[in-house]
């Protein structure tokens, strides 16, 4: 069903089903406009002790915000840092550990940083104000996917877009990607970073937002890891044949990363965002008894336990850079 609707949304455009959906569409633009408006009149949200820096997109689907968030993070050694982020599809709220039970994106930002708290649950505002009761106040918070959450104000809002998906066919969820309209993006975005961007997908960036800041968040070399961290060279994937697999929000990202690199799989499995592994689903996937199996830096956190030792599973790993000084842009 969301490969479904990501067909419909991205690649089809404007289609009869989005036509079927525009019931659905119009009450929702109705609820998220009563939000809107309560959130702006009443001038409602909490304004926490020290500056927010929010994450966040527009659209349904992935767009690069758990790689700029590591890669912010890296300009930030020294500071006192706090990540706070739903953890969607995880079990378990809190401060974050890197095990089983915390969601992929908390776990994956904890084990590339371990010195920096990350706290996930629903309500993000009680979360922080329990971690201050006993802490000392940061010098910043990260906000994840915090673009829609209005409750916690902040001091700096970034919105992303993926540099081949934009906006898709620009209708609002569900007949669209669009969790909000796109002019909330000109109202109150700060700055706008496209990932993986062309010239074209900038080009139509600054044309619908021409107001606003646009930088490009690109990567252009990329790492290859095992599961235990070794790193292999890209000769070693030569003439093997190779499986790759994915469940993250734009698996033609992952696909396009891969074909960089000169690797064309075999077999290119994707499952839903956020998938769970199961024994049975790894099954599935080294059924296909390839010489070497890929995948992403976000769904080997979820393998260290299940992945069967005797296969080779390879992460890759892109390095992306911004095209313009990070700290000058945020003023951090």
């Amino acid at each position: 069903m969301e490969q479904f609707f990501y067909n419909i949304w991205y690649k089809k455009g404007f289609s009869a089903f989005s036509l079927l959906l525009f019931p659905l569409t119009a009450v929702y633009y109705i609820c998220w406009k009563i939000k809107d408006i309560f959130y702006e009149k009443f001038n409602m949200g909490f304004t926490l002790d020290c500056p927010v820096i929010s994450v966040g997109n527009v659209t349904l689907g992935g767009t690069g915000k758990t790689p700029f968030i590591l890669y912010l993070l890296t300009f930030l050694k020294g500071k006192r840092v706090v990540v706070l982020t739903r953890g969607y599809k995880g079990k378990i709220e809190g401060i974050v550990e890197d095990k089983d039970g915390f969601s992929d994106e908390a776990r994956l930002i904890k084990k590339r940083f371990p010195d920096v708290v990350v706290l996930a649950g629903k309500d993000r505002y009680k979360n922080y104000l329990k971690y201050r009761s006993n802490n000392e106040k940061p010098d910043l918070v990260i906000l994840d996917d915090g673009f829609q959450h209005r409750r916690i104000k902040r001091n700096f809002d970034i919105v992303m877009f993926d540099g081949t998906l934009l906006y898709g066919n620009s209708l609002l969820f569900p007949s669209g990607p669009l969790r909000e309209p796109l002019q909330i993006v000109n109202r109150k975005a700060n700055l706008i970073v496209i990932k993986d961007g062309s010239e074209n997908s900038i080009s139509l960036l600054k044309k619908k937002f021409p107001a606003k800041k646009i930088v490009n968040f690109c990567a252009d070399t990329f790492k290859l890891f095992t599961l235990n961290g070794e790193e292999i060279e890209e000769k070693d994937l030569q003439n093997r044949k190779i499986t790759a697999f994915c469940g993250i929000g734009n698996p033609d990202s992952f696909k396009t990363s891969l074909k960089k690199l000169g690797i064309i799989p075999n077999i290119f499995t994707t499952y839903g965002d956020h998938i769970i592994y199961t024994p049975s689903i790894l099954e599935e996937v080294i059924k296909s008894n390839a010489d070497i199996y890929i995948t992403t830096e976000k769904d080997a956190v979820k393998l260290t336990k299940l992945w069967d030792s005797s296969k080779k599973l390879v992460i890759l790993l892109p390095e992306y850079k911004l095209n313009e000084n990070i700290t000058e842009l945020l003023n951090i």
